[in-house]
């Protein structure tokens, strides 16, 4: 279990070099226990990570990492068909299996927020989905859910800003976004968002402010 618990911690932190730290974490509390399905799915959202972040993991394609991940969360799956997360990581992976059809995205993650609506995570992830097929008003629905379970969620008040930017609504997705860096005065994704954001709003040099913060 503290194995699992570095593992989280270190892929809550969105950096290559720990992400595959987390790998190594999971798969420490494998060895110990192999039927802990929990660190396997988790083993499996720590390769979602690298895939959606486009980051190496020793030298392995993308392809071999979907394979990985999939692999991870079938077996998860094959020991406990109700756990939220392995739904959640299935749902997320498949996205990228199949990025044209979505096929049987939605469906897992249907089952996910079934199987546990306390998981913010999932709420989240979902919505993120849900962008990505144009649903907005669902998407919005499902940010909100996450954070009515963890309104300190930084990367969901980040999403909502998302959300707002494209539909032009500016003034808006910039409330987002300085919020998420209330939250967390040190998300870089935030600061590079609402540079975007000022950049539409003619705020030259607040944004350019942003954009170095960020990187």
């Amino acid at each position: 279990y503290e194995h699992f618990l570095r593992g989280n911690y270190y892929v809550a932190q969105r950096a290559p070099r720990l992400a595959a730290r987390a790998i190594d974490e999971y798969g420490a509390a494998m060895q110990l226990d192999p039927g802990f399905t929990r660190a396997l799915a988790r083993l499996a959202y720590a390769y979602w990570v690298l895939l959606n972040l486009n980051w190496e993991y020793k030298d392995l394609p993308s392809d071999s990492l979907l394979a990985r991940g999939l692999g991870a969360v079938d077996r998860a799956l094959r020991q406990d068909s109700g756990s939220s997360d392995s739904w959640m990581v299935r749902g997320s992976l498949l996205a990228i299996r199949h990025p044209r059809t979505y096929d049987r995205v939605r469906a897992a993650f249907e089952r996910a927020v079934a199987l546990d609506s306390g998981n913010a995570e999932a709420h989240h992830l979902y919505a993120a989905q849900l962008r990505y097929l144009g649903d907005d008003s669902a998407a919005t629905a499902e940010y909100h859910r996450a954070l009515g379970i963890e309104p300190g969620r930084a990367i969901s008040l980040q999403g909502l800003g998302s959300l707002r930017f494209p539909a032009r609504q500016y003034a808006e997705a910039r409330l987002w976004f300085d919020s998420a860096l209330v939250v967390e005065p040190g998300y870089y994704l935030a600061y590079l968002r609402r540079a975007r954001v000022r950049l539409q709003l003619g705020e030259t040099e607040e944004a350019r402010g942003d954009a170095e913060t960020a990187v």
